[in-house]
């Protein structure tokens, strides 16, 4: 069964945690736990990292999550982050 969540994010980088765990947990629900949830929670966190210290003129980022067939993806501005399930 799939799923499909957007939260918008302040451009702050107190929200790169949130981002992580948004991630991690939405892995677990995709049935992917232990080191591969955390690894790809990690890559997440990079990316928001890098999304959230920017400062330009929207203040907000959008990150997408959608749970495919086979895969669940991350999409952060232009980041895209995906864990084969």
């Amino acid at each position: 069964m799939g799923f499909e969540m957007k939260v918008s994010l302040p451009r702050d980088v107190r929200y790169v945690a949130t981002a992580r765990l948004i991630a991690e947990q939405s892995a677990r629900e995709a049935g992917c736990n232990g080191t591969p949830a955390e690894d790809f929670a990690g890559r997440v966190e990079d990316a928001a990292r890098t999304c959230l210290s920017v400062s330009p003129s929207d203040p907000h980022v959008t990150m997408a999550v959608e749970r495919q067939p086979n895969a669940l993806v991350v999409t952060i501005d232009h980041h895209v982050m995906r864990l084969a399930l």
